[in-house]
């Protein structure tokens, strides 16, 4: 099973940051619901707005640094390409309901059962935030 098919069978992980991400949109989301950045990775997904994507990300050191920005857009472009335009449409109708944060309070899951009831089966992806300076972020290794 291709990387696009474990995207849609399985829940995927993950939500990137905006700060310190300079070519995409996605400001506006707060930081401290990991839900909210959540569903602004989603979205950007379904956008195809990799800059946005790239946004909600962190990896271990922290946000996207300026001068990675472009080699997280070309993967997150890589990772889009793989989809075909009604894949990318059903992106459209995924709604975060939930996130489960971990006993330590530094990480937090979106599973199945983290969607809405209206969110198609094969669309939830399992996403895997880490908190950073009180931060929520989506682990870089979901494009993986």
């Amino acid at each position: 099973m291709g990387r696009r098919g474990m995207w849609f069978t399985v829940s995927a992980a993950a939500v990137l940051a905006l700060a310190g991400c300079s070519g995409g949109g996605g400001g506006n989301v707060d930081r401290t619901d990991p839900v909210a950045v959540s569903q602004a990775f989603v979205d950007a997904v379904a956008a195809q707005d990799s800059g946005a994507a790239c946004a909600q990300m962190a990896d271990e050191d922290g946000p996207i640094a300026d001068g990675d920005a472009q080699a997280c857009e070309d993967q997150v472009d890589g990772f889009i390409s793989e989809f075909t335009e009604e894949e990318l449409e059903i992106f459209g109708d995924v709604e975060v309901a939930d996130a489960a944060v971990n006993e330590g309070g530094s990480t937090a899951y979106v599973q199945d059962e983290s969607y809405s009831a209206d969110t198609p089966e094969d669309a939830r992806m399992p996403l895997i935030l880490n908190l950073v300076d009180d931060e929520w972020w989506v682990d870089i290794d979901v494009l993986n």
